[in-house]
């Protein structure tokens, strides 16, 4: 009878180190979801400036829906003196480093423009 136990107990550990194994050639190849465009923007180093009182500005959030919350974003509304500073005029204003976008722009547009991966129409 012990030699049964021996047997069962090694096959269990057999099937649990296969287990593992498994997993593990599993988990290797998932990469996740795809980054979005709105922290793809955020890490490029892309910055929207807007106010509330821009209606242009909120057309432009609406076209991220909820990946807006991953923008890097300066309402001037709150923060005047950045807006003044950067010479912010016009709203939304897009910016990268010394390049700037002026206007609503399409979510391709912005890929383009932060070297961000192209959006899919689907």
């Amino acid at each position: 009878m012990a030699k049964k136990r021996s047997s069962w107990w090694w096959s269990l550990g057999i099937f649990a180190a296969a287990l593992v194994v498994a997993i593990g050639f599993a988990s290797a190849d998932f990469k996740g979801p795809e980054q979005s465009l709105g922290q793809c923007l955020s890490d490029a180093g892309v910055t929207m400036y807007g106010s509330d009182r821009c209606q242009n500005c909120q057309d432009q959030k609406m076209l991220f829906d909820e990946d807006f919350e991953n923008v890097d974003y300066v309402n001037c509304d709150f923060q005047p003196e950045v807006c003044r500073e950067k010479g912010i005029t016009f709203y939304p204003v897009w910016s990268k480093g010394n390049d700037i976008l002026v206007g609503v722009q399409s979510l391709n547009q912005l890929s383009d423009f932060s070297g961000c991966e192209p959006v899919s129409s689907s």
